[in-house]
């Protein structure tokens, strides 16, 4: 009998693309065409896989992101065989991300008009305009939902997970001052077969990190590790 090894479904891919508040580049929202590969991007991670038969279209590849992306695939191109390594050597994060504030943890959200403001961030009064202080200048106010809502979308705050990662880094072993942003980790974690290779780098600066699985390929961009990274690293997990 002969096994067949799981392959990466469109929604898993787009789990990649920019999402509208995040990124005004509006290009990248969905997986797009680039010399052969379809791909998904938001400018700091992109992944590649073979073209899937879907019936939504899917945007030609803009010439500004083709060329950004063509030198990383040649660069994942020159990794050699002997230098991919199990995803498990992976030093991950031993926090545990916090319950986003916005959406409460469901990763839906409703948005209302502030009535103080009329939705416009400010007021005017006496002649005189005032920063809106109700809803902090920013004319709405966003309440927890769920996917059953009503007008229901994903939260902003945390890219509808529930959770925030920023500031969370996975090591690379023998790679100082660099890493991976562990919600990336975490997501491509269930990528069939992921492994990654070291990428070039120096105490000043680092490459993308090259990552394969099964039927494609990708690279993240490195994270800095600043001092506040380095402490929660060190950080007993909540």
């Amino acid at each position: 009998m002969t096994t067949h090894m799981p392959t990466v479904t469109l929604e898993m891919l787009k789990r990649f693309c920019a999402t509208e508040g995040d990124d005004p580049r509006e290009y990248l929202y969905a997986p797009m065409l680039i010399k052969g590969w379809l791909c998904a991007t938001n400018g700091h991670v992109v992944v590649g896989i073979a073209p899937i038969d879907a019936a939504e279209a899917v945007p030609a590849a803009l010439t500004p992101i083709a060329k950004g992306i063509s030198p990383i695939r040649q660069m994942w191109e020159q990794v050699t065989e002997g230098q991919w390594r199990p995803w498990t050597e992976l030093d991950r994060c031993p926090q545990t991300p916090p319950t986003c504030d916005c959406c409460q943890g469901s990763g839906w959200v409703t948005v209302t008009q502030c009535n103080h403001c009329e939705g416009e961030g400010e007021f005017l009064h006496l002649g005189l305009y005032y920063e809106c202080k109700n809803c902090d200048q920013q004319g709405a106010h966003w309440h927890p939902a769920t996917p059953q809502t009503p007008a229901a979308m994903p939260c902003q705050d945390c890219e509808g997970r529930g959770t925030v990662w920023a500031g969370l880094v996975t090591r690379m072993p023998g790679i100082q001052h660099y890493g991976l942003q562990e919600r990336y980790a975490t997501l491509l974690q269930d990528y069939p077969g992921i492994e990654w290779a070291p990428p070039r780098h120096t105490d000043t600066e680092c490459g993308a990190i090259p990552i394969r699985f099964h039927g494609g390929w990708g690279a993240v961009m490195p994270y800095r590790i600043t001092a506040k990274a380095e402490a929660g690293a060190k950080a007993p997990s909540a």
